[in-house]
């Protein structure tokens, strides 16, 4: 019963409701994939590997240089003297110029020859050259191509861009159309002007295919990338596939001036 007056029992408030998050709380971020080091080669993506090697090619302007002395001697400008009179010298019945140590014959079409102490030169009317001196060869057809032979340094060039360099540790060989081979101290480069190409050097090998596929061997990883979006990778932590890019093509070789420099007529021209 209650009491006049008396408020009676009294409930306690319901707590307020909780408050909505607030919009400004930051959430937490997801964290990067991590890669597992055994699945690359390190620096580069899953799949991924250093691509083939360019090769340098030498400077070839012995090409140019070489010979010149003997050449010049059938090119000879004689400035006018005070008091020096010019006769003529002793010749065969043939018309070659006779000395104790040398001879000399000139045709009126620019061709001749010389032979001397000091070597040999013979040039033709097309302005094809031959030219022996000492322990150096050399031939030039006049359309832009030659060979040049010292010691070990042998190098041919065809005049179209193509050639061969050979000397005591290296040998490269091109075919004017972006291919090209070189063995040496870099080790065993191909390029097949293509995109493709392969390397050899140490204890790395790889190989990449014009379809973006190829392989990558070195002590510590391997690497088979079929070109389609999967590499199958195995190394001393991992073993199996991860999703890869296809590899980029190798790049064909452009015709170098150093190369060509000794025949810009038609190498200009084709470039």
């Amino acid at each position: 019963m209650s009491v006049a007056g008396d408020p009676g029992p009294t409930s306690s408030a319901p707590p307020p409701p909780a408050a909505p998050p607030s919009a400004a709380t930051p959430s937490a971020s997801p964290t990067a994939t991590s890669v597992d080091p055994g699945q690359v080669v390190p620096g580069y993506a899953p799949g991924q590997f250093p691509p083939v090697p360019l090769f340098p090619l030498p400077d070839t302007a012995v090409l140019t240089e070489a010979g010149r002395l003997t050449r010049d001697r059938l090119v000879s400008d004689l400035p006018d003297l005070p008091g020096v009179t010019v006769t003529a010298v002793q010749c065969a019945a043939d018309g070659t110029h006779v000395t104790a140590d040398s001879s000399l014959v000139l045709y009126g079409d620019g061709s001749g020859s010389y032979v001397g102490p000091d070597g040999s030169y013979t040039k033709g009317a097309d302005g094809s050259e031959t030219s022996v001196t000492g322990s150096e060869s050399i031939t030039r057809d006049g359309q832009g191509g030659g060979t040049y032979v010292s010691g070990k340094l042998s190098i041919t060039h065809e005049g179209d861009g193509s050639g061969t360099y050979v000397d005591g540790e290296t040998s490269i060989s091109l075919d004017g159309r972006g291919a090209g081979t070189y063995v040496g101290p870099l080790g065993s480069i191909t390029n097949n002007g293509d995109g493709s190409g392969s390397y050899v050097g140490g204890p790395v090998s790889l190989s990449v295919e014009a379809d973006g596929s190829g392989t990558y061997v070195d002590p510590r990883i391997s690497i088979s990338n079929d070109g389609a979006g999967t590499a199958t990778v195995v190394s001393g932590s991992f073993s199996g596939d991860v999703p890869a890019d296809p590899l980029p093509p190798v790049p064909r070789w452009v015709r170098s001036r150093p190369w060509s420099r000794y025949c810009p007529s038609r190498t200009s021209a084709a470039s």
